[in-house]
């Protein structure tokens, strides 16, 4: 069933955040059952089937039948287009307008003559942290500094190192 909670999702476009204030509850529950943690309670499914009224109740919960009750009740997802514009710059470097992912490196080009240069990303905050010196480890030669002893009558002593 949370595959089928999954692709409703995606279906609606909804992150599980979206999900639970369209429904009106917890995120982290629905963070949960998505995790595999809880399973999807009766207050949810019903829920989701009272605010998404199209979606086939026994495809949800056995996984039979069709995903919508009409299928001509599914959402249409638009999508536009990207269209790239360019820019010529002063120093006549042309640039992209297009966002390009985090992950891809950049390109700069100037004339058709010169050559490209690739410009690697950015180091994020999380790689440029350095290794934190930890006390309790860095000690070399630890010493005994105190003895407790308890008693089952609820009394004990102690016993310190000079």
């Amino acid at each position: 069933m949370i595959e089928r909670i999954q692709l409703l999702m995606k279906i609606y476009q909804l992150s599980a955040a979206d999900l639970a204030d369209k429904l009106g509850t917890e995120r982290s529950g629905i963070s949960h059952f998505l995790s595999g943690r809880n399973k999807p309670s009766l207050a949810f499914i019903t829920k989701l089937l009272e605010k998404f009224p199209e979606i086939n109740p026994d495809w949800l919960l056995l996984g039979t039948g069709p995903t919508m009750r009409d299928e001509s009740s599914i959402p249409v997802i638009e999508q536009k287009p990207v269209q790239q514009e360019v820019v010529q710059m002063n120093a006549g470097l042309t640039f992209s307008t297009v966002e390009p992912s985090a992950n891809d490196q950049f390109t700069v080009k100037q004339d058709d003559n010169t050559k490209s240069k690739t410009i690697p990303p950015e180091k994020t905050a999380a790689e440029e942290v350095k290794k934190v010196p930890d006390p309790v480890s860095e000690t070399t030669n630890p010493e005994i500094e105190r003895i407790v002893i308890f008693f089952n009558d609820h009394s004990f002593k102690e016993y310190k190192m000079r």
